[in-house]
Formats: C-alpha cells, sequence, structure tokens
C-alpha cells in the first residue's frame, strides 16, 4: 500500500487555565501545553501570552472528582501548523490535564485575521418615526392662522436662527 502524503494544516488553540494557578506558573504551564504539541510534530507559528479574564458564565471544572466552580480564568491561545494526526495524539493529554479547564482546537489560516479593536461606541437608542416628513404642520383650534412646526424629539438644531420664541398658552 503507498503512503499518501498528508498535507500540514494549520490549527488554532485556545484555552482556560484555572484561575488559582500562581501568576509566575501560567508561563511555564504554556510552555508545557506547547511542548506537547511540538513532540507530536506540530510547529508553533503564532501565540498570544494568557491574559486573566473574567468569565461571561461559570463553568463547572471537575478535579479529582469533585465539582470546582469557576467565574474567571487565563485564556490565551496558539497557532500550530501539523498533520492531522497530530490532533490525535494530542487529545488524550488535554483531556487528562486538570490545569484546563476548556480548550478548543479549531482549523484556522495562518494569517492574522484579526481586525483590530475599535474605539468603544455608545449604544444609542433608536426611535422609529413614521414615514412622514422631519417637520410637520400642525393647525391650532383656536387660531387657524397659526400654523406651529413640529419637529422630532431627536432632531438638533445648530443655529440660533432656527429657534423662535416659545408659544405660549
Amino acid at each position: 500500500m503507498d503512503k499518501i502524503d498528508i498535507e500540514k494544516r494549520v490549527y488554532e488553540f485556545s484555552y482556560l487555565l484555572v484561575p488559582t494557578m500562581a501568576e509566575e506558573d501560567v508561563a511555564g504551564k504554556v510552555s508545557q501545553l506547547k511542548k506537547i504539541f511540538t513532540d507530536s510534530g506540530a510547529e508553533i507559528i503564532a501565540d498570544e501570552a494568557p491574559e486573566y479574564i473574567g468569565l461571561a458564565y461559570t463553568i463547572i471544572h471537575k478535579v479529582d472528582n469533585k465539582n470546582v466552580r469557576v467565574n474567571s480564568a487565563y485564556f490565551g491561545w496558539f497557532k500550530f501548523m501539523g498533520e492531522v494526526d497530530v490532533l490525535e495524539k494530542v487529545k488524550m493529554k488535554l483531556d487528562r490535564d486538570n490545569d484546563l479547564v476548556r480548550h478548543l482546537l479549531i482549523k484556522t489560516v495562518a494569517e492574522n485575521t484579526m481586525a483590530p479593536k475599535k474605539l468603544s461606541q455608545k449604544r444609542e437608542v433608536r426611535k422609529r418615526f413614521t414615514t412622514t416628513t422631519p417637520t410637520q404642520t400642525v393647525e391650532t383650534a383656536e387660531a387657524v392662522d397659526t400654523v406651529v412646526e413640529v419637529m422630532p424629539e431627536d432632531a438638533v438644531i445648530d443655529s440660533p436662527e432656527l429657534v423662535e420664541d416659545e408659544v405660549k398658552e
């Protein structure tokens, strides 16, 4: 049987490390994780140092048959290039690691596809208006000759010439 040449693919491994780990031990743990992959034939091509973050929801993590609630963790990731059999070799080692709260392996591309961070913008609540024009003319019951223009609530008046005296009742 001929050996089929297997092409290498790019994968991303992202992980959450337990928050109880000392900050100085995190770098050592990351190098252990990378060693698991490189020993299996993978080549690390990009990475990001873990960052301590709060989680969006509580994760139940089993340690020595005990459930531990985790609300924060060290999040990090790295990209590697390897053959498909690399995943099979590392999966069992990753599943047995008690320092990993969660991990995810995905197929990706080698280029950095992350968009730059946007400046924080406040969300604006948009009101929906009817399909009428921005200014409407309304006739009052007392004086049919008087016409009052009513502007939408969110209209902005930039120049003082547009502001007229208030209509007194």
